[in-house]
């Protein structure tokens, strides 16, 4: 039998012959295993760069009639989950469903309280998981130019906008430069149904530029209401050529 080689396998080997091949110099073996560690960076960047977006899709999508999500907080490839729900079957109703998808794994109940209410008594808890990426990614044109300052702030309205989103905060931080690439953070704060925020979070994946979300903290408006419209504060990188 025959095994196929993944593109990341195909262009790490291609880059690392490159090098030895270069012609004879000591520092051949060092240029190779740079390479290697900046195929293995830019892959970790592809992997990762809609995991936010995914793991609310999941979550939003998981959540039964009779239970609401209050909080959700998105770091480090860890999710954290607050809610209400009417009974414990709703709950582990939920819980089953993120055990079951592909893209959580080590789903936890962490916490699980009755609260007495004004009609009925109902369950807050709270649920924990990590965040699994994929192995497969496509390397190509991963780092883009310097986004200026206006054409980000255009960008990120606009997508805004088109998700149906209120922006209430944009501020772009400090850049600095690692081994293999500049890194522009930005803090936007937006507001809008559950929805819409999803809509936003897969576009922001896809911008040239905005597509990696670091940390997603989510809240209800209003926790008492199922229906509740939230707001988001998502930090996101552009990731640039030194």
């Amino acid at each position: 039998m025959i095994k196929r080689i993944g593109p990341i396998a195909c262009l790490c080997a291609a880059l690392v012959l490159a090098a030895c091949n270069s012609g004879p110099s000591a520092s051949a073996p060092d240029k190779a295993s740079d390479l290697e560690r900046k195929v293995e960076f830019l892959e970790g960047l592809a992997a990762r760069r809609d995991l936010a977006a995914r793991a609310w899709s999941e979550i939003a999508a998981a959540a039964p009639d009779r239970l609401w999500l209050t909080e959700v907080v998105y770091k480090d490839g860890e999710v954290e989950v607050k809610g209400s729900a009417l009974s414990y079957d709703k709950l582990a109703d939920f819980i089953s469903l993120l055990e079951g998808s592909s893209l959580l794994s080590d789903v936890d109940l962490r916490t699980s309280v009755q609260k007495t209410g004004k009609t009925s008594d109902y369950y807050e808890f709270t649920v924990a998981a990590r965040v699994v990426a994929g192995r497969e990614a496509e390397l190509e044109q991963i780092l883009t130019d310097r986004p200026a300052a206006a054409d980000g702030l255009r960008e990120l309205q606009r997508l805004a906008a088109d998700s149906g989103l209120h922006m209430t905060k944009c501020v772009f931080g400090q850049e600095a430069h690692g081994e293999f690439a500049g890194e522009l953070p930005v803090a936007v704060e937006v507001e809008g149904s559950r929805a819409e925020l999803g809509r936003y979070l897969s576009g922001l994946a896809g911008l040239p530029h905005f597509r990696f979300v670091k940390e997603l903290r989510v809240k209800a408006v209003d926790a008492r209401d199922a229906r509740s419209a939230v707001r988001a504060s998502i930090a996101a990188s552009a990731f640039f050529p030194n």
